[in-house]
């Protein structure tokens, strides 16, 4: 069986990942980008005026992840070790999404979004915040 180059390692050892979407708006225009966290999108001053719309204010919620995607739309996300990889394509878009944040058995992780030919497009590292429901197996990174 050929080895996918978005997901090079075997189907079982990846948790797939329910992408909720939270707001979707296009067409928007500007440099691709993605925000990880809640508290990375509230510190990002103007992201409602650079893109020409309004952007929902989320209840801050440990159990969800907020991710913010513009220029690239996600279309499906798995994890494995430090890496959560998003499938997405470049379009001319902004979405705010929900990722359950109970599947992280490590606090620090990578986000990367990458095109079906496992191609890097965006990425950005991210530390789960103090308080995150985990499965008992979480490694404590001290």
């Amino acid at each position: 069986m050929p080895r996918s180059p978005l997901y090079p390692y075997p189907p079982v050892q990846y948790i797939p990942l329910y992408l909720e979407r939270v707001f979707f708006h296009e067409p928007v225009t500007g440099k691709p980008l993605l925000l990880v966290g809640g508290e990375n999108i509230a510190g990002r001053q103007g992201l409602a005026e650079k893109y020409g719309c309004a952007l929902p204010q989320p209840a801050p919620c440990l159990e969800k992840i907020l991710i913010l995607t513009a220029g690239v739309e996600p279309l499906e996300a798995r994890y494995r070790g430090y890496y959560v990889t998003i499938k997405g394509r470049y379009r001319p878009c902004l979405g705010l999404y929900h990722l359950p944040a109970k599947y992280f058995y490590l606090s620090s992780l990578v986000f990367q979004v990458k095109n079906e030919n496992g191609e890097k497009l965006l990425s950005q590292p991210y530390r789960l915040p103090a308080g995150t429901p985990a499965p008992a197996s979480r490694i404590s990174q001290g």
